[in-house]
């Protein structure tokens, strides 16, 4: 991504749809990603920025102040069906989030990340930034990516994964205090999860594995080792 601002359209001249994939640096090496899209005059980003860290406001906010020049956005030249049904969730995902304790929880398995078609997010789901955008918009009838062609995790992508459930245990403890009822049972869960390792262990597995049963989870899980302080 060059340092300017972009916007990068398909080919094929379809009119665009109001509806966009953006992209941002959040260090020298990490990418964030999100959806943007247009609401009664308005442009929003939806996007989760982390863990229980559900946002959808302006672009502004999506683009970190280091890197506010830096960002790229895609539009997708969607059917106009396909755009009002993915803008009509994105707007129900706000609606929904803005209810006490109620946001969306990180995780590194992509076959939980799911989203109702009124905008709700089940307790179970999980998302990285990239499968959150993903999972609005096949509930919105549009795949736009298909996980089971995905190559096997690269021994790049274990170490990002292996760094990235190390730093979620270290937040998840720290937000614990602040937590209360069944989302500090969740997030509890999720620690432990995160510092056994477990929550990727499916993930280095080789795709004729798949679906991975949790006791080999557990067992490739075992093999890892983080640091919570890290």
């Amino acid at each position: 991504m060059s340092p300017a601002n972009q916007d990068i359209e398909r080919q094929g001249g379809a009119a665009l749809s109001g509806v966009a994939v953006v992209l941002a640096p959040m260090s020298a090496t990490q990418l964030h990603v999100g959806l943007r899209y247009e609401h009664e005059d308005a442009e929003r980003v939806v996007h989760l920025a982390w863990y229980l860290a559900l946002r959808c406001a302006d672009r502004a906010c999506f683009v970190d102040k280091r890197y506010r020049d830096q960002w790229a956005k895609i539009d997708l030249d969607l059917c106009s069906t396909e755009a009002e049904s993915v803008i009509a969730i994105c707007e129900g995902i706000k609606r929904w989030s803005t209810g006490r304790d109620r946001s969306a929880r990180y995780g590194l398995l992509p076959e939980r990340a799911e989203i109702a078609a009124d905008g709700t997010i089940p307790v179970q789901s999980e998302f990285t930034c990239a499968t959150f955008v993903l999972a609005v918009l096949r509930s919105g009838g549009v795949d736009l990516v298909d996980l089971a062609r995905w190559p096997d995790p690269t021994e790049e992508d274990r170490t990002w994964q292996r760094e990235t459930a190390s730093a979620l245990a270290a937040y998840v403890a720290f937000l614990l205090p602040r937590l209360e009822g069944p989302t500090r049972e969740q997030a509890q869960q999720d620690q432990r999860s995160f510092e056994s390792g477990v929550g990727v262990g499916s993930k280095l597995c080789p795709s004729d594995e798949w679906p991975v049963a949790s006791t080999r989870a557990d067992e490739r899980g075992a093999e890892i080792q983080f640091d919570p302080a890290a």
